[in-house]
């Protein structure tokens, strides 16, 4: 039987797909995601001297004995050079899948380095720094076109001299950074996971958000964008203010006398929750941590970081300002981080009484609030929006390998935020002071921080505050 003509007819479009996928470069040739066992086969044995590979590593989904791991692993047990660059989503990564991995390699003979993404400098981003990256015999290059590997893509295998060229210099900078981040860079008072949560909540918020007093509606598009915003460091969390807060929340803690029953009051996801929890694990001390919220999904959030760190947090899905008449005198420490600034008159009068009321004598809230006369407006607001995308798309191109949103989803995701995001003032720092005094505080320190700010930069006031009894 002789083939259909449509049969010929199909091998021929094939044959014209692939042509248009490879391009008319015959440098140049593209397989599909799934061809890689196949791929890593061939170039792994046709390597004769040297591999230099950028691994972007996935605790999430990650196979120790992958099929292209264990070809490589063998390709250096035989003599060539196999350098490794893994790229970890965040910097106090601990896992024994990358301990595992890492053993085995180096068991092998290949040469092994870890760099976080968050050290990784932003131009290499564009450069193609943070693709899975091979560099074979340094005259050809493997690396993922699309740019996602757990999604659909395609292989991009080159020999051409201004590829080869663009490859070498992101390697060797690559290499080069992670001494360079080793010696420069200061070791944080905390690293979150945002990397691992911030698609999650992106995921939940549609389903989870109610209603809070950021949006009396739905907030679903300010908790789905906060975890992006705040792993491209474009809002303001309690990182702004970290020394802030692991020192004042310590203090909080040891003064207690005891056990320290804390409330954290507001949060727009874990990074408050992360940093008292930090308290109690620096002091020795079992953690006793009431968080609340009137939307569901940033008590999610605080649950999720909870569970990761192998601790118990107690979430409340309610109003501040219905709490005053059910836990009088429950906690040794409150705090909140940018609350305030979320209310309006009378109800900022309210937060702070109800705050009173909730803390024990002599107890301590730790807080920070805007001071919106001292921000500093540069250009007209439009400008400041379309700004503040544009930083989260480039920004996002670092992290392209460890989110599901491209770059450009989150550049939308950033404008719609500038857009709806609103806060209200209180006054000056004097003002500010002195309602706190008449709410029954005793000001215990007060500092003025000068931060990044989203859309411009912005003073806050970091303040300690402690009720009657205290010493």
């Amino acid at each position: 039987m002789t083939d259909h003509r449509g049969l010929d007819l199909a091998r021929r479009a094939l044959a014209v797909y692939r042509l248009r996928q490879d391009g008319s470069n015959p440098e140049v040739v593209t397989l599909p995601s799934d061809a890689l066992p196949e791929l890593a086969r061939a170039i792994a044995t046709a390597t004769i001297t040297s591999a230099l590979q950028v691994i972007p590593f996935f605790p999430q989904d990650w196979d120790v004995d992958d099929y292209v791991h264990l070809i490589w692993r063998q390709v250096a047990a035989q003599g060539r050079e196999v350098k490794r660059l893994y790229l970890l989503p965040h910097r106090g990564i601990s896992s024994d899948l990358l301990d595992t991995q890492t053993g085995k390699d180096r068991e092998a003979g290949i040469i092994v380095k870890l760099l976080p993404v968050a050290d990784m400098p932003q131009g290499l981003a564009g450069a193609g720094g943070s693709q899975n990256l091979w560099i074979v015999d340094d005259a050809l290059i493997v690396r993922d076109h699309k740019g996602l590997a757990r999604m659909a893509g395609a292989w991009w295998v080159s020999t051409r001299e201004t590829d080869l060229e663009t490859a070498r210099q992101g390697w060797e900078a690559l290499w080069r950074q992670v001494d360079i981040a080793e010696t420069t860079t200061t070791s944080l008072d905390l690293e979150e996971p945002l990397a691992l949560s911030a698609d999650v909540l992106a995921s939940v918020a549609p389903v989870l958000c109610t209603r809070d007093h950021i949006d009396r509606s739905s907030c679903a598009w300010y908790h789905g964008a906060w975890q992006y915003l705040r792993l491209l460091d474009l809002v303001s969390t309690p990182t702004w203010h970290a020394g802030f807060y692991t020192a004042a929340l310590e203090r909080a803690l040891r003064d207690g006398g005891g056990p320290s029953q804390t409330l954290i009051t507001g949060t727009a996801d874990y990074s408050l929750c992360a940093y008292v929890l930090a308290g109690y694990r620096a002091l020795g001390l079992k953690p006793a941590v009431t968080v609340l919220d009137l939307c569901p999904t940033p008590l999610f959030a605080c649950r999720w970081y909870a569970n990761w760190k192998d601790v118990d947090v107690r979430t409340l899905e309610a109003d501040v300002l219905d709490l005053s008449d059910s836990l009088p005198g429950s906690f040794h420490v409150i705090t909140s981080d940018a609350f305030l600034t979320r209310f309006q008159e009378p109800e900022i009068s309210r937060v702070l009484s109800v705050w009173r009321i909730l803390l024990k004598p002599g107890g301590t809230l730790v807080t920070t609030v805007r001071i919106h006369s001292l921000a500093m407006h540069a250009r007209d607001e439009e400008d400041e929006i379309q700004d503040f995308a544009d930083r989260a798309r480039q920004r996002a191109e670092r992290w392209r390998w460890f989110l599901r949103r491209t770059p450009e989803e989150i550049r939308d995701v950033a404008e719609r935020y500038a857009r709806r995001m609103s806060t209200y003032t209180l006054g000056s720092e004097e003002i500010i002071l002195e309602r706190f005094r008449q709410s029954g505080f005793r000001v215990e320190s007060a500092e003025l921080g000068a931060v990044p700010g989203e859309l411009r930069p912005t003073t806050y006031l970091r303040l300690v505050a402690t009720t009657d009894g205290h010493h």
